[in-house]
């Protein structure tokens, strides 16, 4: 997806001793021969909090218990990578930009407790080709976008690893578009959200032994995002003699993502669909570099649930059609972390 490469541009005002007040300027502007190494973490867990099974067949309902079992899932992304822009036009547009990506890994952990009480616990480990490549990014002035290649000097890589990456990772779309005084609000483009949580875009991490697919779960979460993000300016905090511009973020977000699932069993003909629904109320800080224009780092954490509905149908002889609903409530918690050095 084609993002807003340079980003708004904020003009944060600061209280002065005159009746005008003192306006800095806040934007992504990197320096030719500037490099940085940003770290990301992103933390998810869910806990099973309430189920529910419904059955009909031939048109009547059939009572139901669920059984009782325990479901806890934890995962994490780790990410690092290094920013070289090897050019800047007189603009301030970065027209060269090599990015090395350091480390890429993914964990998760699936425990889950049985009728009987006995636990299962499920761990798998991700990574991706991509971990120690470095790819270039150039600016084409007439398409007004970037391309992206591996570098010359890099053994010939795989292209599909190419084709969603993103020159955007620098958070740029949570900064105000006007100018600001301390206290002012503004709206976040719901984007911000997706740039953010998957910073550079897809980096095709596997967990597994499973091969890289399309991400059609990702990219529904991703455009059925609804909700809205607020930013607020908190002012200019000094930490060891560097000015830095304080933006408050908080989130109330929503999405949907429905996907077929193969039936449980074989040799029979019907239909099973999952619909997953996920309520997000989030709030952070992100910390922005003034003079180096940069964002220097961005905590984001909150509440996360999500209602799970799996309905499969399918028609058994003698009895005609039978429809299983089965509902599933999960709630937990997300944190996102992110530094820039």
């Amino acid at each position: 997806m084609q993002r807003n490469i340079l980003g708004a541009l904020a003009l944060l005002s600061v209280p002065a001793l005159a009746s005008f007040p003192v306006v800095d300027e806040v934007a992504f502007s990197p320096a030719k021969g500037l490099n940085l190494t940003t770290t990301f973490d992103q933390v998810t867990n869910f806990t099973l909090t309430g189920q529910d099974v419904s059955i009909t067949v031939g048109g009547e309902e059939q009572e139901q218990e669920p059984p009782e079992i325990g479901l806890e899932m934890d995962q994490s992304e780790h990410k690092v990578w290094t920013d070289s822009f090897e050019a800047v036009d007189d603009g301030g547009q970065a027209t060269v930009l090599k990015r090395t990506y350091d480390e890429l890994s993914s964990e998760s952990v699936t425990t889950f407790t049985d009728p009987e009480g006995e636990e299962n616990v499920t761990e798998d480990e991700g990574e991706s080709e991509l971990e120690g490549a470095t790819v270039v990014f150039k600016w084409d002035g007439d398409d007004e976008e970037y391309s992206v290649a591996f570098d010359e000097k890099e053994e010939e890589g795989d292209e599909d690893l190419l084709e969603e990456l993103e020159f955007d990772a620098f958070l740029q779309g949570f900064l105000p578009s006007d100018d600001v005084s301390e206290g002012d609000t503004w709206d976040i483009e719901l984007d911000a959200f997706n740039q953010l949580s998957a910073p550079g875009g897809d980096l095709s991490i596997v967990e597994g032994d499973e091969e890289e697919d399309d991400d059609d779960f990702g990219d529904q979460f991703e455009e059925n995002l609804d909700g809205s993000i607020k930013g607020e300016y908190k002012g200019m905090r000094k930490e060891d003699g560097v000015e830095y511009a304080v933006i408050f973020v908080s989130a109330e977000l929503e999405t949907t993502v429905e996907q077929d699932q193969d039936l449980p069993f074989e040799g029979v003909e019907g239909t099973s669909v999952g619909s997953y629904a996920f309520v997000l109320e989030l709030e952070g800080e992100l910390l922005w570099n003034v003079q180096a224009g940069h964002a220097i780092s961005f905590e984001f954490a909150g509440s996360l649930e999500l209602e799970i509905e799996e309905e499969t149908k399918f028609e058994a002889p003698q009895v005609g059609e039978i429809v299983a609903i089965e509902s599933r409530s999960m709630e937990g918690e997300i944190k996102i972390e992110l530094s820039v050095e």
